[in-house]
């Protein structure tokens, strides 16, 4: 306007709000949609450096800035998304009747309060198209069923795989579709695979500790899948909230010299929470206060409040996108199996999730020697050097890759993997600290890795490592390669019938 050159304000690449073309096209969407990002950007910039705040504060200041921001943005409005405004014409106003059905459905869903359908949660049935790997419940307690899958080969491996979920979702996030499941994937390796699905608490399960979760979950399990094998040793998968209890209990079972199992791999599992992202936000002593009192009205949290905290981490994509589409276009979600999962959560006990806030995101005692005691026995820190885990943070704040680096051949010391595909991986050699890693699915990933069981050509495998003894013992073996591990014929102890979630004679489906 005063005659000088400007540069056009455009949305960033992977920002999808602004895909139509007439936000481009037209003149004065055009405007609107500079008008927005130029505002949007000066306001969050403004905060950013405001003076005087600590650290903690102005992250808060800026997480609910840009919440704010996310939320005014022209996209989310009838009058100023060209996309709704065609939709409206052409359907002489049928999306918007559709959008307010939409709304009302989800407000009677969540009994009042608003659950955004994210999927068509009529496109997926239990045990029909999605969980569907054939398998039975062969053990349970007051917290978990323990579910079994036979393996599919005409040889298997001696040794069994057990994988704990997290307990905010079902267990079913490694057997969503034939297509992706991992445990379909496998059974058809030879392996016979236990999985824990946790129980959906209520509140008579209140009074359940983190160390409940941990005895009477990976502990039980393990002991369980001893009776229904016969074989001792296990390799184990601990996913998300499970990993961070594998590695609690791997810490408690290295205190009580068990050494059960063989091997422990990590799935997007946080062991370190110096650094937990923008979860952090919501973690201080009144936020913590606040929760502790509202779970212990009902005596647990529901899995709607907690999957509203991490829709709002990825508000264009898991909140607003969703609102335009439902609301204002008037559209059923697509069906999606992970959002299916996603939308399926569970509750959690006051009493244990009190104490994995209050331990791990708030003081990070986890990584901290000696601070806890289960049942007698002095816990050993996630980090001790007799354990020797090292953690290796992806370049997301939430997806850490930790794998358990111990004495044994295949390492070259306390810190570094031998196995050269595994060492590729890595961009430093050094102790894992605090090193970047690309996420798994960025790597072009190997054929083969040596050394490692059940890895065969072709065929994708997992970045592990074996626990056992170190110290003396890994001077001793530095430099011998090793063996082989063979494949061991197991009789098939089988999982027959359609495994459907809880449905069995014991009891309510509770799981």
């Amino acid at each position: 306007m005063m005659g000088s050159d400007a540069k056009a304000a455009v949305p960033s690449p992977d920002d999808r709000r602004f895909k139509d073309a007439a936000w481009e096209e037209n003149q004065l969407f055009d405007f609107i949609k500079q008008s927005y990002l130029l505002t949007a950007r000066w306001l969050t910039q403004t905060v950013r450096e405001v003076d005087g705040l600590d650290e903690k504060t102005a992250k808060k200041v800026d997480f609910y800035t840009r919440q704010f921001v996310d939320a005014m943005a022209p996209t989310n409005f009838l009058l100023t998304n060209p996309e709704v405004l065609r939709a409206t014409v052409e359907s002489h106003g049928e999306n918007l009747v559709k959008g307010l059905q939409n709304l009302l459905e989800d407000l009677d869903r969540g009994k009042g309060k608003l659950r955004i359908k994210m999927t068509d949660l009529e496109a997926f049935r239990i045990g029909e198209n999605i969980a569907v790997s054939p398998g039975k419940v062969v053990f349970r307690n007051d917290l978990i069923e323990l579910l079994q899958y036979a393996p599919t080969t005409e040889k298997v491996y001696k040794r069994p795989l057990l994988i704990i979920p997290p307990w905010i979702n079902k267990f079913y996030i490694l057997d969503l579709r034939e297509k992706n499941s991992f445990i379909k994937w496998a059974v058809g390796e030879g392996h016979t695979v236990f999985v824990v699905s946790w129980v959906n608490p209520d509140e008579t399960l209140a009074a359940k500790s983190f160390e409940d979760y941990m005895l009477e979950g990976p502990v039980a399990a393990l002991e369980a899948m001893e009776k229904a094998t016969g074989e001792p040793d296990a390799n184990v998968i601990g996913y998300c909230l499970g990993g961070t209890l594998l590695a609690c209990t791997l810490a408690y079972m290295a205190a009580k010299k068990d050494s059960r199992v063989v091997s422990a791999t990590f799935f997007a599992s946080l062991v370190d929470f110096k650094e937990p992202g923008e979860l952090g936000i919501f973690i201080d002593e009144e936020q913590l206060a606040a929760l502790e009192e509202r779970m212990n009205e009902k005596g647990y949290l529901e899995g709607t409040t907690m999957a509203t905290t991490f829709n709002m981490l990825r508000a264009n994509d898991l909140i607003w996108s969703f609102v335009v589409n439902n609301y204002l276009l008037g559209k059923d979600p697509f069906p999606f199996d992970l959002l299916y999962w996603n939308s399926d959560s569970t509750r959690m006990p006051a009493a244990m999730h009190s104490f994995y806030l209050r331990n791990m995101y708030q003081a990070n005692k986890l990584v901290q020697p000696g601070r806890h005691h289960a049942r007698g026995h002095a816990d050993r820190s996630a980090q001790d050097q007799d354990s020797r885990l090292h953690h290796l943070h992806s370049r997301g704040p939430h997806r850490t890759l930790a794998c358990y680096l111990c004495g044994d051949p295949a390492l070259s010391g306390p810190g570094a993997l031998r196995a050269r595909r595994v060492r590729s991986h890595c961009r430093h050699r050094q102790s894992a600290g605090g090193q970047q890693v690309q996420l798994l699915d960025e790597r072009q990933m190997p054929t083969r890795a040596a050394g490692l069981a059940g890895v065969g050509e072709g065929k994708p495998w997992l970045l592990v490592a074996r626990l056992g003894p170190v110290d003396r013992q890994i001077r001793r073996r530095q430099g011998r390669r090793p063996q082989a591990r063979r494949r061991q014929a197991q009789g098939d102890r089988g999982c027959a019938g359609l495994l459907r979630e809880g449905q069995d004679s014991v009891g309510a489906p509770r799981y």
